[in-house]
C-alpha cells in the first residue's frame, strides 16, 4: 500500500493512513489492498487500530482526483471497492478502533471506518474533564480516565 502502513504491535495490528502533508487521503489503488489485511489477520492478532499521521487530521477521505473522469461503471466499481472495506472492518472477529487524531472528512465522518469504537481527542470544553471520549456504534459515549483506569457512560 502505498500511502497506508499496517504494522503488529504486540497482539494489535496497527493501520496507518500516511500522507499527513496531504491530509492522510485515501488512494482507490489502496482499497483491495487494505481489504486483504484487514480479512486476512493473523492469527494472534486482537485488535485492528486505525489511526492517521500527523495532528491534522485522521483522514480526509478519498482522493478527489479520483473522481475526475469516472465514467458510471468505474465510479460503481469505486463504490463497490470501499464497500469491500467496509465491510471487511465490520465483520472482523476483532475489535476495531478509529484512533482519531485531527479532521475526519468524507462520507462517513461520524463514524471513521464502521469502527467498533471510535476514541476522538478530548474537546476543549468535555463532559468528561481530562478524558479521552469514546462512541460505541450504538451511539453510547463512554468516557475513560487514563489516570484511574475507570470508565463511564453519559450521553
Amino acid at each position: 500500500m502505498r500511502y497506508i502502513k499496517a504494522q503488529h504491535r504486540g497482539r494489535a495490528l496497527w493501520i496507518t493512513f500516511d500522507r499527513p502533508e496531504k491530509l492522510n487521503i485515501l488512494h482507490p489503488q489502496d482499497l483491495s489492498e487494505l481489504r486483504d489485511v484487514i480479512a486476512d489477520l493473523a492469527s494472534d492478532v486482537q485488535a485492528i487500530l486505525f489511526t492517521g499521521a500527523g495532528h491534522a487530521a485522521f483522514s480526509a477521505g478519498m482522493n478527489i482526483e479520483a473522481f475526475a473522469g469516472l465514467t458510471p461503471a468505474r465510479a460503481h466499481a469505486l463504490i463497490g471497492d470501499f464497500a469491500q472495506v467496509m465491510r471487511a472492518i465490520r465483520h472482523s472477529p476483532v475489535v476495531t478502533v478509529a484512533a482519531v487524531n485531527g479532521t475526519v472528512s468524507g462520507q462517513r465522518s461520524n463514524s471513521p471506518w464502521r469502527a467498533t469504537f471510535v476514541l476522538w481527542p478530548p474537546p476543549r470544553r468535555s463532559a468528561c474533564p481530562k478524558s479521552r471520549s469514546a462512541y460505541r456504534r450504538s451511539s453510547t459515549r463512554l468516557c475513560c480516565h487514563p489516570s484511574s483506569g475507570s470508565a463511564r457512560h453519559g450521553k
